[in-house]
C-alpha cells in the first residue's frame, strides 16, 4: 500500500464530517494498516474518535498518551510518539 500525491490532495479536501466515509473505506480495505496516536486530554478532537477507529478499523493500532493534549504538549511526548511509530513501522515491514 502506497500513499500517492492524489491521496494526500484528496485527504486535504476532507473535513471532520467525512470521518464516516474514511471509516467505510478502511473497513473495506483490510490491507491498510493504520496507527493512531492520540492525546487523552485532547480538547479539540475527542479521544472517543480514536477509540471508535480502534473498534471499526480491522488493522488498526491505537496508542493513547494519557496526559497529552491536541498538540501532544509540544515536544514533551516526542520520544514516546517516535517509539510508537518505529514499533508500528517495524511491525508492518517485518511481516512482508
Amino acid at each position: 500500500f502506497k500513499v500517492t500525491k492524489e491521496d494526500i490532495d484528496a485527504y486535504k479536501l476532507q473535513s471532520v464530517a467525512d470521518t464516516p466515509k474514511v471509516l467505510v473505506h478502511l473497513k473495506k480495505d483490510s490491507s491498510v494498516r493504520v496507527l493512531t496516536i492520540h492525546g487523552h486530554q485532547d480538547e479539540v478532537v475527542s479521544v472517543q474518535n480514536a477509540f471508535r477507529f480502534d473498534e471499526e478499523i480491522a488493522n488498526h493500532s491505537l496508542h493513547v498518551i494519557k496526559q497529552a493534549n491536541h498538540n501532544f504538549n509540544g515536544i514533551k511526548y516526542l520520544d514516546e510518539m517516535v517509539e510508537q511509530i518505529v514499533t508500528f513501522y517495524n511491525s508492518v515491514y517485518n511481516e512482508t
